[in-house]
């Protein structure tokens, strides 16, 4: 069975995501020697709270998984990045430090420009411990086709 994710409303834009699944599908197809080691994963638990965290060096281009529900997302450094759920002409730029909600449904790529953390945290009901379970949980393989 599929792991596939409703797609969100109306507000995605088409040309963006058929942008950042091409610039996946790019990155995905360079050799590891070019395209670099994936960036180092942590994981965190508090009662009740997952907070999965990655280390992005300065100049790492990625595109981020399609997340079933919600979560807020940290950041620390200094990236551009965007999304599924906005016009093709926006470009988010995050510096220093910043916080927000990431919506159900939305892709993203980012480029790093300073070595950059970027940390979403997501609630963990159950306490599981297990990083490949909460993955199955919390992350889709793509959109269900209309």
């Amino acid at each position: 069975m599929p792991n596939l994710v409703e797609r969100p409303s109306a507000e995605v834009s088409e040309l963006r995501t058929a942008q950042i699944f091409a610039l996946e599908k790019a990155l995905l197809a360079l050799p590891e020697a070019v395209r670099g080691e994936d960036p180092l994963v942590t994981h965190h638990f508090s009662d009740g709270v997952y907070v999965r965290a990655f280390y992005m060096p300065r100049g790492m281009v990625l595109t981020g998984q399609i997340h079933r529900e919600g979560c807020v997302t940290i950041v620390k450094g200094h990236v551009r990045t965007v999304t599924t759920v906005q016009e093709e002409d926006v470009v988010e730029v995050y510096q220093d430090f910043a916080i927000f909600s990431s919506p159900p449904g939305m892709k993203r790529a980012v480029y790093a420009l300073e070595d950059t953390v970027w940390m979403t945290v997501h609630p963990n009901p159950s306490n599981e411990r297990d990083p490949e379970k909460l993955w199955e949980r919390f992350v889709s393989d793509g959109y269900e086709e209309n």
